[in-house]
């Protein structure tokens, strides 16, 4: 099957990292693949080169604001190429409006990255989406089952659903990660940009309040600064034991030494570092944010606090360390077993293929 990806931009994200994981098995398993980045790459990007090497990579060079070049270069590129399937990405969907009208033959698919109600930024591009999935070649896909029913009220259309998925992870983890665990009795981990949408001065205001009364824990944050005046609020928190690393290459290599992952989102999709957490064992405490919820079954491979505060966020954190070693070493063995029945990229790759299918048929 000859399968075209489209995205925004390669920058370091979940959405991004998923559909080049996806992209890769998809390859691995005998399909010819194209990842089109509606932008320019940044040589920064610490995403392009985990990008297998025979998946070809295409960037149509996009302006800011609504481009007509780029929509025009999308339908030309699809033209030439005659791909089955065209696999849209969060905000890439309006610049398949053409290529859907002229292209008989391609199914399309757009995978809704977050929960539908936060997913159209604008009424535009509400009402783009809404015309889009009016068409039976545009396949929606949602990734969790809370969202089945909110997307069917909004587009009066139902979704396939879709989990997404994480390649498995068997590197060793180095001397030099290893030594945060030195001289504590629990080592957690944040992943993610910092935003305003991840609510981290939550997170360093409940750990800050758990030093202070003796606590022997300490937290790392990984991930790149998306909003900069976020950053000198949180940096108040920063000491010897709340730790900001900034953007890693191998967070799994961290969620690995780690005891658990901290989320306090207020809203979230299906996120990938929580699946890549499950996937070694690092157990997910988090906010009731969106599929979040859909992912752990409380107390036994996560838990998730009763609200968004920080008083909520901190009884999580109390009530995790207060579990014994064997009840926490269960949590993290159920968490892999979450990841291996529900959360691998294989399964993950399979059912797209099988919506792929189904659709062309």
């Amino acid at each position: 099957m000859k399968i075209v990806e489209v995205i925004p931009k390669l920058i370091s994200g979940g959405a991004e990292k998923f559909v080049v994981d996806l992209s890769n098995e998809l390859y691995r398993q005998g399909h010819d693949v194209t990842l089109v980045s509606l932008y320019d790459t940044d040589q920064s990007c610490i995403l392009e080169s985990a990008l297998l090497k025979n998946i070809k990579k295409v960037s149509l060079h996009k302006h800011l604001g609504l481009d007509w070049k780029c929509m025009l270069a999308l339908l030309q590129f699809i033209r030439r190429e005659r791909p089955d399937v065209v696999h849209v990405h969060i905000g890439a969907i309006r610049y398949v409006m053409l290529p859907l009208v002229w292209m008989r033959k391609t199914s399309f698919f757009a995978t809704i990255h977050n929960e539908p109600a936060y997913e159209a930024f604008s009424k535009m591009d509400l009402y783009i989406k809404k015309f889009l999935f009016a068409f039976k070649r545009m396949a929606p896909v949602v990734i969790s089952d809370s969202f089945v029913d909110t997307f069917e009220k909004i587009y009066h259309r139902t979704p396939v659903m879709i989990y997404n998925g994480a390649v498995e992870y068997d590197k060793e983890v180095s001397e030099e990660i290893k030594q945060y665990r030195e001289n504590v009795d629990f080592l957690f981990v944040h992943v993610g940009r910092i935003q305003k949408v991840k609510n981290q001065l939550v997170l360093v205001k409940a750990f800050s309040r758990l030093i202070e009364e003796g606590c022997k824990v300490r937290l790392l944050i990984l991930g790149r600064v998306e909003d900069n005046e976020l950053l000198p609020p949180l940096s108040k928190y920063f000491n010897d034991n709340i730790l900001y690393l900034g953007e890693k290459t191998d967070v799994r290599s961290y969620m690995k030494v780690s005891d658990a992952l901290c989320m306090t989102s207020i809203v979230e999709g299906m996120p990938i570092s929580i699946i890549e957490g499950m996937s070694v064992g690092c157990v997910p405490l988090v906010t009731p944010a969106g599929g979040c919820v859909d992912m752990i079954d409380q107390g036994v491979n996560g838990m998730f606090s009763s609200d968004f505060t920080e008083e909520s966020y901190y009884q999580l954190l109390q009530q995790y360390m207060e579990f014994d070693r064997e009840r926490r070493n269960n949590m993290s063995q159920s968490a892999i077993k979450k990841y291996q029945d529900c959360y691998s990229m294989k399964i993950c790759a399979e059912n797209y293929l099988s919506a792929f299918n189904c659709q062309k048929n």
